[in-house]
């Protein structure tokens, strides 16, 4: 059984987010920016980045680095469509919940 060693934890309400192209490029991957950009729907494009920002401010709270750069980490889904992401030496559980108003996100680091 793996050890938990961390854990991040963030929430966001989704209507705060701004679809302004700096905010897009800074906290999307090209591989997120180009599914953010299939979506036709501003209100699913708003929980989309709502839902990859808080999902990378989990992983900022919970891995030990000083600084993360938001563009470089791809977050993808799994075969279960459950988030997922790799960073060398690290093994990370994510999980990602949302409602109408709130998207919240949790990284576990083992």
């Amino acid at each position: 059984m793996n050890t938990i060693k961390s854990v991040g934890i963030d929430i966001i309400e989704i209507d705060r987010m701004q679809l302004l192209p700096k905010l897009i490029a800074r906290y999307l991957s090209q591989d997120e920016i180009k599914e953010f950009e299939n979506i036709k729907s501003k209100k699913l494009k708003k929980q989309f980045l709502a839902g990859k920002w808080a999902l990378k401010e989990a992983l900022y709270k919970a891995l030990p680095f000083e600084h993360l750069v938001f563009d470089k980490i791809n977050i993808i889904k799994n075969q279960s469509g459950q988030p997922t992401v790799k960073i060398k030496d690290y093994q990370i559980s994510l999980s990602l919940s949302h409602n109408q108003t709130s998207v919240i996100a949790i990284a576990v680091i083992f």
